[in-house]
């Protein structure tokens, strides 16, 4: 991302159209998000061939593996959902990715109050103090859960950006906002930007973190 900060404002007017060309037109393995660019460039730098996805692919058999068993969804099926999802994506108008595009690069206007990540965590935890002193003759209020989720391996926020959002929720002071915050992070091994949202064992335990019961209890691979 920090090569795409250096691309001019009205290059962005096409920026849908990389995406959809390497996916639907050089090869549909590519990522769908932001991510093409830096693994196109991986691949030129290291003489590799552009595609795969970048992904283990030994945990997408793995997680298709434990859907099927788990929750009856066909392997054959997965892959043909997988086959059309990007079709069907790009079957539609995209433009909206390249607004998108800019203001994550803040090319395209103010963050607002997440400007400063870390003041509007701070703003945040203020809010929930006011909003629990206010309860406390109610029989009070719990405290906020936050859950964070990243990749083993993310090209769009590598490490640094983990640890940059994990220390705006903890506080500058590592518990700064307990009282009122019950932060949590988790980094799902073998995924990357894009496969994270497919994992089945991120997507179980956001599912038991918010109340709901899986049929199961596959969380960890229980």
């Amino acid at each position: 991302m920090q090569l795409v900060r250096y691309v001019p404002a009205p290059a962005f007017s096409v920026w849908n159209r990389i995406p959809q060309f390497f996916l639907l037109t050089a090869g549909p393995a590519l990522a769908s998000s932001g991510t093409v660019v830096t693994k196109f460039s991986n691949a030129l730098s290291s003489g590799g061939v552009v595609g795969g996805g970048g992904e283990d692919r030994s945990a997408v058999e793995e997680n298709r593996r434990r859907l099927e068993e788990g929750y009856g969804l066909a392997r054959d099926v997965q892959m043909e959902l997988d086959s059309l999802m990007f079709k069907s994506m790009f079957a539609e108008d995209t433009v909206g990715a390249n607004d998108e595009a800019l203001q994550c690069l803040k090319k395209g206007g103010t963050w607002g109050k997440a400007d400063d990540y870390m003041e509007f965590v701070r703003g945040l935890a203020d809010l929930e103090r006011r909003i629990i002193a206010d309860a406390g003759s109610i029989g009070g209020k719990a405290r906020l859960k936050v859950r964070a989720y990243f990749a083993e391996s993310d090209a769009m926020i590598g490490k640094r950006g983990q640890t940059y959002v994990e220390e705006c929720w903890k506080g500058k002071e590592d518990g700064e906002f307990q009282d009122v915050l019950d932060f949590q992070s988790m980094t799902v091994a073998r995924t990357d930007h894009d496969s994270l949202v497919q994992s089945l064992k991120a997507l179980e335990r956001i599912f038991v973190e918010a109340g709901g019961r899986m049929e199961n209890d596959a969380v960890d691979g229980r």
